[in-house]
């Protein structure tokens, strides 16, 4: 992530955080079947991608904090963006083997 190298970020904080900002959320948010967000797979895909949105987040906090080391740290294999991340596109592979 380019913040943790220059430690500022010019998206806010807050903006990062937010699962409704990117194309993907907004997708998921404005346009996806009103039906569909019913089921659990929706609240799921839901609830991983606010998850990831929130350790984007908390990484960029770190590194405009001036903790790069501990942001490095959360974008490793073992730290949150890796483990949210995986853990979105597991879900998201599944639910499309489901529909298909």
């Amino acid at each position: 992530m380019k913040v943790v190298e220059e430690g500022y970020s010019e998206t806010p904080v807050a903006t990062i955080k937010a699962n409704d900002q990117c194309a993907f959320g907004r997708w998921l948010k404005n346009d996806f079947p009103h039906a569909a967000k019913q089921g659990a797979d929706y609240r799921r895909i839901d609830e991983l991608h606010r998850k990831f949105h929130q350790c984007a987040g908390s990484i960029a906090e770190l590194a405009c904090a001036g903790k790069p080391d501990q942001a490095r740290a959360e974008l490793g294999s073992n730290g949150c963006y890796h483990r949210a991340s995986t853990e979105l596109v597991g879900a998201l592979a599944a639910w499309k083997r489901q529909l298909s």
